[in-house]
């Protein structure tokens, strides 16, 4: 399916061309990428996208990428096309369809311009070097993507770790701080040697430990309230209604 971008896209030296050929690069961080480097963005940019499912990824044959095919394809215009990439890895299936499609580029003294990989592929750069770069920009994004996804695993499973803790002290948080100290609760909630933040603790309930107290009084005080008010009339429909509110 074709999604390129603006009006008579041909006459435009301009291209961007995003894919989503390679897992690591999603089609929404090549757009903020490219849109944080291109002014203007996209107006003026004749954008082309090859937005693929799982079985034409899965094939991986040239034939899916239709927009690369219209962008790369001759035109009468004379100035040589200017194509942006977030990375040079969206590009392309493999190696033999990178170095076919910069042959094609150059041949008509075009210019690949890679962000994220700080690169200009040019006639002035050797077709072994535009490869070797290409190789690069892969096994770099795949390693930033597995870093990455560890990364959001372990904050989510400290974040499970820390609900944990403060679900330990909670009953406690509203209490006197002579009886339970701050830094008490902190290593209660925390593991051996690493108390909780008071701030993720704060993160979890919604109070410091200020509030919460004054909180803590105020049901006490209306516990009692509603505990004299049951002695003077036990049994009552009033004091019935307000402690199952309560």
């Amino acid at each position: 399916m074709s999604t390129v971008e603006c009006i008579g896209p041909a006459k435009l030296p301009k291209k961007a061309y995003l894919s989503d050929v390679f897992a690591p690069w999603s089609i929404a961080q090549q757009e903020l990428v490219l849109a944080g480097a291109i002014e203007g963005w996209p107006n003026g940019v004749a954008v082309y996208r090859d937005c693929l499912d799982r079985f034409e990824r899965r094939a991986r044959r040239v034939e899916s990428l239709i927009d690369r095919d219209e962008m790369l394809r001759p035109t009468t215009r004379k100035d040589a096309n200017q194509i942006y990439v977030a990375s040079l890895a969206v590009l392309a299936w493999d190696e033999n369809d990178f170095k076919t499609l910069v042959e094609i580029v150059l041949a008509g003294n075009g210019v690949i311009l890679s962000i994220d990989d700080k690169i200009e592929i040019s006639n002035d750069t050797p077709l072994r070097q535009a490869i070797a770069a290409w190789d690069i920009a892969r096994k770099r994004s795949r390693s930033n993507h597995v870093k990455s996804k560890a990364a959001k695993i372990s904050a989510e499973k400290k974040k499970a770790i820390a609900a944990l803790g403060v679900a330990r002290i909670k009953p406690f948080w509203g209490l006197s701080a002579e009886e339970w100290p701050t830094p008490l609760l902190r290593q209660m909630a925390g593991r051996p040697g690493k108390p909780i933040a008071y701030n993720t603790i704060v993160e979890h309930l919604g109070v410091g430990r200020a509030v919460a107290r004054k909180r803590h009084q105020a049901m006490l005080k209306r516990r009692a309230t509603l505990a004299d008010k049951e002695l003077v009339c036990p049994g009552t429909k009033h004091a019935k209604k307000v402690v199952e509110k309560v």
